[in-house]
């Protein structure tokens, strides 16, 4: 997996990347993209900016 905004390759346990801070997985309970948008359970895209949705 590569972070989706700047091409590192983060840590496995990594939630945001080391570079760009972007968040790479959904944390716990949320369900929000890295653009705000809210992610119904079993989404695997944004609904508003389309990007992949990584499951945790």
């Amino acid at each position: 997996m590569r972070c989706w905004r700047c091409g590192l390759v983060p840590e496995e346990d990594d939630i945001y990347c080391r570079k760009c801070g972007t968040r790479l997985k959904l944390i716990k309970n949320e369900e929000f993209c890295s653009c705000g948008e809210k992610i119904a359970e079993g989404v695997y895209f944004c609904p508003k900016c389309g990007k992949q949705i990584i499951p945790s």
